[in-house]
């Protein structure tokens, strides 16, 4: 109550400083690196989406002496309303570790998981909330897209999605990677998988491997009626893994376009990463059906746009040039 009537004092002065004289402080929250405002704009004769962008940004950043990464001017689900967020600590200070490695963890995750489960991939700088992507829920199988330049944070994200289906006993993994890199695989994660592709020499295993995931759906097609598949033990979801799916040859992928266009209600995933989301990397077919995005580090705003990930912050600079910053948008995320 101290905090509101303080908070509420204080907007009289600074809303003038930000460029938001007349309107009114709805609520307001203290979060781990600074403050989170909800505000009324009804009294500044202007309306709510002509605050939201990096004009009001700058203003408030250079009154508050903050990197203007620091400072983000949010829409609300009501008209004639924003949400700023002001963040005064440094959120990327200190690496995040993953629960399994880390001494004394703030997220406790289950030794044994279900598929339906989001995965747990980061924390929420601000709320400290999980940040979670999902693989598969009730309505199906999920087609995720992952973005990020080299040495972006594709292979950490990606390791903490393969650590969540391994620990699934309702899901198997499926990994392709046909460029180089694929070899570095094999010795990792490649033992945990049930099928997998790598290398240049290994397109036509690819090919192969994606046929019989192609059987996979087309006997469950027969075998279920339509939203009755739930991933069980017997019959266990598929979340197939594609590295640099720009090297792969036709075959390989008219089959990832069967996966991503078929599998979903039969749970079959698809878990696409790149260093750019556009045509020359990804297949527009499969690309069309990506429902989770998650940008990383970019090159600038026009690759987060690219990367599709909506009206979320711009990934070149919200991260602070830290790679393990990243931005997940879609439903269930």
């Amino acid at each position: 109550a101290r905090d509101w009537r303080a908070a509420r004092a204080d907007w009289l002065g600074r809303s003038h400083a930000w460029g938001l004289g007349g309107s009114h402080l709805l609520n307001f929250d203290r979060t781990r690196l600074g403050e989170l405002y909800e505000v009324s704009t009804k009294g500044t004769r202007k309306r709510a989406s002509q605050f939201v962008g990096r004009a009001l940004e700058e203003v408030i950043a250079e009154t508050e002496d903050l990197p203007l990464t620091r400072v983000r001017v949010m829409s609300h689900r009501l008209a004639g309303r924003i949400r700023i967020s002001v963040r005064r600590t440094d959120p990327w200070e200190h690496p995040l570790l993953h629960p399994l490695v880390c001494d004394e963890p703030e997220i406790e995750l289950p030794e044994a998981r279900s598929i339906l489960d989001p995965a747990v991939v980061g924390q929420d700088p601000e709320t400290g909330e999980p940040l979670t992507i999902p693989l598969c829920d009730e309505n199906g199988a999920k087609r995720v897209s992952i973005t990020a330049n080299s040495g972006g944070g594709k292979g950490v994200l990606e390791d903490d999605l393969f650590e969540h289906v391994t620990a699934c006993d309702d899901a198997l993994a499926v990994h392709l990677n046909l460029s180089v890199k694929g070899y570095e695989d094999e010795e990792s994660w490649g033992p945990a998988c049930w099928l997998t592709a790598y290398g240049p020499a290994q397109k036509a295993r690819a090919a192969a491997v994606l046929k019989i995931i192609g059987e996979v759906i087309e006997w469950r097609t027969r075998n279920f009626k339509r939203g009755r598949y739930v991933p069980s033990r017997e019959h266990p979801a598929v979340i197939v893994f594609a590295d640099e799916s720009d090297t792969a040859n036709a075959a390989v992928k008219d089959g990832l376009n069967m996966i991503a266009t078929k599998g979903r209600s039969h749970g079959v995933g698809y878990v696409h990463l790149g260093q750019r989301n556009t045509r020359d990397y990804i297949d527009p077919k499969a690309r069309s059906q990506d429902n989770v995005r998650c940008t990383g580090l970019v090159q600038n705003a026009n690759e987060a746009r690219h990367a599709g990930s909506g009206t979320g912050p711009d990934m070149s600079a919200y991260g602070e040039g830290k790679p393990r910053a990243r931005y997940v948008a879609g439903r269930g995320a």
